[in-house]
């Protein structure tokens, strides 16, 4: 995971969108082999009926671990509105071919209800990984607790990744809020 590119969208004057593709390796490979493997089973004459359950079994658990993964996660920061947290997931692309998105989780954060946007730093194994966190509070009743969103959960980008984010995120949200009051 060390080379994941960022990429800076900027759909209209206040929307942008931070995209971090998942450096993985394409699924069409993987999926080709279960398609291949499924049409052998429909084929086969041979062979036990255990075998066959198995493998029909194995089809479709392999077919939802090739089709669920994950594509690109983003944010998108809506200025006077909010942020939008976004996994797509589906089929990875190849140098020649696109991704291909089957599945898309959205979540919505307004803009009052961000605390603060941080990056944290936590260990897993012998391994210290950075990742960016937006802490929301409900101003309204303190005495909720603090939510807190991890952006980017399924990539995990380098902290040099993650700071171009931050920095992003600030400057859309915090201060352009400052101007305006």
């Amino acid at each position: 995971m060390n080379n994941i590119p960022l990429t800076v969208i900027q759909h209209a004057p206040h929307i942008v969108e931070y995209r971090i593709q998942h450096p993985g390796k394409c699924g069409y490979v993987s999926l080709t082999l279960v398609v291949t493997l499924a049409v052998s089973v429909a084929r086969s004459q041979t062979g036990s009926a255990a075998h066959k359950w198995l493998l029909l079994v194995l089809i479709p658990i392999l077919l939802y671990w090739n089709l669920s993964r994950v594509v690109y996660e983003s944010v998108i920061s809506l200025y006077p509105h909010g942020l939008q947290l976004e996994t797509h997931r589906g089929i990875r692309g190849t140098p020649l071919t696109p991704p291909f998105t089957l599945f898309i989780s959205r979540k919505f954060i307004a803009l009052p209800a961000i605390a603060d946007i941080i990056i944290n730093e936590g260990l897993r194994r012998w391994n210290v990984r950075y990742y960016l966190v937006i802490v929301c509070r409900n101003k309204a009743n303190p005495i909720e607790p603090i939510v807190v969103h991890v952006v980017y959960s399924n990539i995990l980008p380098q902290f040099r990744v993650l700071k171009q984010v931050y920095l992003g995120l600030h400057t859309d949200l915090f201060t352009r809020e400052n101007k305006r009051e």
